[in-house]
């Protein structure tokens, strides 16, 4: 299989022909969503979908979709039936990722299971809490609330489930109780997790390698490879230049089946899964061009995909009549026409009316 088989592939799962009937569906495709920037993680699931910036707050702020920490230590948006059995599968590698800054800082145990008594007194009593109004409660009890310290401390809480993402108010984030916000789900064998685990991961972003997903997962490769074999009848090995690769079909169907969908031009958000959900991105972005995309400190820009490769990088800019996008290609012959440009810088205008 080519690279240009494989991006075919991947354009097809991210972008389905069919399409996604809402956010929620969006969502529930690639089980979770990395959402480190709120804006940029409500445009990858209306890019996918018909959903506008409205439609997409409003299932964030009703609880419909979920944005907490799970997989990784990052923000990601995942379902409320999916909430508990995910974080019961990755929130131990995470803490355990969280467990030597935490020493470095002189966080305790008890320090950890206080704050997060205080924080759920604090939400309990007076509803959902901004992340400044809880610094401040923690700080007024005596605990140490340094930038690094609340991410933590706050972090831990939603590690063991206690408190998630509420509504936004006055534009800012809250955090809201678990129980009030997630229905009981019955818990998962950790077999049975590792398995639908790795059928969500490799249905939406297929064909991909251990190490993608491994990457993704936040889980070790042993853990992933034991996931691939516990789904064996539903997941399917291919080998190319590049190593082995995994999908959700057959290679032959697979290839038989696929065809390029018609996606035009795409402006994909930061962080957006069509890159950051792979540990090799070689398929879809040109090595040399990694640093245009990527930064030292890891912050994956928006780009430009055209017919599955990132030709450049995006952003936007406001003026007082409207938003428009201003490009930059990493080679001037991969600038796109006018008319595709214009119909995915209006589908980037529409989203945000």
């Amino acid at each position: 299989m080519s690279p240009e088989e494989i991006r075919r592939m991947r354009l097809e799962r991210h972008f389905p022909e069919s399409g996604f009937e809402d956010a929620v569906a969006v969502v529930r495709h690639f089980g979770a969503m990395q959402a480190q920037d709120r804006a940029m993680a409500q445009w990858a699931v209306g890019c996918r979908s018909g959903s506008n910036a409205v439609h997409v707050a409003e299932a964030l702020d009703s609880g419909k979709i979920l944005r907490t920490h799970v997989l990784r230590p990052t923000w990601h948006l995942v379902l409320p039936e999916d909430f508990h059995w995910m974080l019961e599968l990755t929130a131990p590698h995470v803490h355990r990722q969280n467990a030597s800054m935490a020493r470095k800082l002189g966080i305790e145990a008890d320090t950890f299971s206080r704050s997060s008594d205080l924080i759920l007194g604090a939400i309990d009593a007076k509803g959902p809490q901004t992340r400044s109004e809880l610094r401040e409660m923690l700080a007024q009890n005596g605990i140490e609330t340094g930038e690094v310290h609340s991410i933590l401390l706050l972090m831990h809480a939603e590690l063991e489930r206690l408190i998630c993402s509420g509504p936004v108010r006055d534009k800012q984030q809250t955090y809201e109780l678990v129980e009030r916000r997630v229905p009981k789900t019955a818990s998962l064998h950790r077999d049975e997790a590792l398995r639908a685990l790795a059928m969500r991961y490799f249905s939406a972003h297929g064909p991909a390698t251990v190490p993608d997903f491994s990457w993704w997962s936040g889980l070790g490769l042993n853990d992933c490879r034991k996931a691939i074999q516990l789904s064996e009848d539903q997941i399917f090995s291919f080998q190319n230049e590049a190593g082995e690769y995994w999908c959700c079909e057959p290679l032959k169907t697979a290839t038989e089946t696929v065809s390029s969908p018609d996606t035009g031009l795409l402006l994909l958000p930061a962080f957006d899964e069509y890159l950051v959900g792979y540990k090799d991105r070689s398929d879809v972005l040109d090595t040399k061009f990694n640093a245009e995309v990527i930064t030292k400190n890891g912050i994956f820009r928006p780009v430009i995909v055209q017919n599955g490769k990132v030709t450049g990088t995006w952003k936007k800019v406001r003026s007082k009549q409207e938003l428009s996008v201003e490009v930059a290609y990493f080679l001037r012959k991969d600038m796109a026409g006018k008319r595709l440009f214009r119909e995915a810088e209006k589908k980037l205008q529409d989203f945000n009316d």
